[in-house]
């Protein structure tokens, strides 16, 4: 039988478990995790968190649920929903901005204009490259796409509006200046930015696209491409990369509904928009089946017709870094007589926060990204230090699963690692 298979079945039992069979006492059986490919300290901590904390524990308290919060974007999944779902919209030409709003859609929320992106990938003597002079080819590009693409004013269809230089300037400088963004002026910038592209779009019209995004990705082998733009505009030649691929592994579908399943409340906290993790969050399809109100995620503001503007809607925190936290605290805290999460899932610096400032966290979670960051410290700790509350879970990039130890494999590359060098 295969592995995917195994798992279905394995949900399916949970399921059944749940609703059927119950001890002597009227609990229902402890319900652990199968081994999979989890690392065996990854498996064995969380096993006996689901023990010690679940609705068969002798202080369960089934008005005061034991929670866990997850990262969504290279955590619960493999790659990043938001960075996929840019590069769909971009290869689609989904947008609903009209030229003439264009330029304040490209340049919002951006401090200087005028400030030389930093690039580490351009070669030392080249002319340096600002946000306005990107934003410009843009929005020549765009207003060149608008007028002759069939999808928006114009007679030409995708494939043939994909061969014309504008669309290629546009796409690979679209992906560029993103990149570039976070580098130069912070993620608080770059986060925000990648939600303005929504513009005039529904939260229902994301959700449908964002189905359509992980149906198309899932189908997509792990790779790294490679755009180059044409040597136009004021900016002239870039390249830019992306990561292909996504999944959500069958170790974490079973995390979750075995932690659901032994009375465990699960949420997401993301730094992708609400509404794109929603679609897959909440959809059985996907494997999670969480419902809308335990997914939390960046929020843009809406017109008086319900649509998006290019406004983060500041009601809301910024869901990444110090941001989760506040999220958890005010979002879902309280709704659990105060207490923070028992169990916290990561993989970089902008889950730091919310894996280390919950003292009644029990067991923190780190996807092994080989990260450089602050992160990395936890990384040792977890493979160190004995009886660490962290634990860390190795995957292979190129394959997109997880593997049975606390190595990864980065995409790309055949060897392991523990820790990044």
């Amino acid at each position: 039988m295969n592995t995917r298979k195994r798992y279905q079945i394995n949900s399916l039992f949970y399921v059944l478990l749940c609703l059927f069979v119950l001890l002597p006492t009227g609990q229902a059986a402890t319900i652990h995790l199968a081994k999979g490919n989890w690392a065996e300290t990854a498996y064995k901590q969380l096993n006996a968190l689901i023990s010690n904390y679940g609705r068969d524990s002798k202080n369960y308290d089934a008005t005061n649920k034991p929670y866990a919060v997850f990262d969504f974007d290279n955590t619960t999944a493999i790659n990043d929903v938001e960075e996929t779902f840019q590069i769909y919209q971009i290869e689609h030409l989904y947008y609903k901005i009209e030229p003439k709003e264009m330029m304040n859609v490209l340049t919002g929320n951006i401090p200087d204009l005028d400030k030389p992106l930093k690039d580490t990938n351009r070669m030392s003597g080249e002319k340096s490259i600002t946000v306005r002079m990107l934003a410009t080819d843009i929005f020549d590009d765009y207003t060149f796409l608008y007028n002759h693409y069939s999808g928006m004013k114009g007679r030409m269809n995708l494939t043939e509006i994909q061969k014309t230089p504008q669309y290629q300037d546009f796409s690979c400088k679209m992906r560029y200046l993103y990149t570039v963004l976070t580098d130069t002026f912070g993620a608080d910038v770059s986060y925000t930015w990648i939600l303005f592209f929504f513009k005039g779009m529904t939260p229902d019209q994301i959700r449908t696209l964002a189905k359509k995004s992980v149906d198309y990705w899932m189908t997509t082998p792990f790779e790294k491409r490679i755009w180059e733009s044409p040597a136009m505009g004021q900016a002239g030649k870039v390249t830019t990369t992306f990561k292909t691929g996504f999944t959500i592994t069958d170790e974490m579908k079973d995390l979750y509904h075995c932690l659901i399943a032994n009375g465990f409340d699960v949420y997401i906290c993301s730094a992708s928009l609400k509404e794109i993790v929603e679609a897959v969050a909440t959809n059985p399809k996907y494997g999670l089946n969480l419902s809308r109100d335990h997914v939390i995620g960046m929020m843009l503001k809406k017109d008086d017709k319900g649509r998006f503007i290019n406004e983060y809607d500041t009601a809301y925190p910024l869901t990444f870094a110090e941001g989760k936290v506040i999220a958890i605290k005010n979002m879902i805290a309280k709704n659990h007589h105060g207490q923070g999460p028992v169990l916290v899932g990561g993989d970089s610096d902008g889950d730091y926060n919310m894996l280390t400032e919950f003292s009644d966290m029990q067991c923190g979670l780190i996807i092994n990204r080989l990260s450089k960051e602050h992160i990395r410290e936890l990384c040792k700790q977890a493979v160190y230090t004995k009886g660490c509350k962290f634990v860390l879970q190795g995957r292979d990039e190129n394959k997109g699963i997880f593997r049975a130890s606390e190595a990864s494999v980065t995409l790309g590359k055949t060897e392991q690692e523990k820790i990044a060098k």
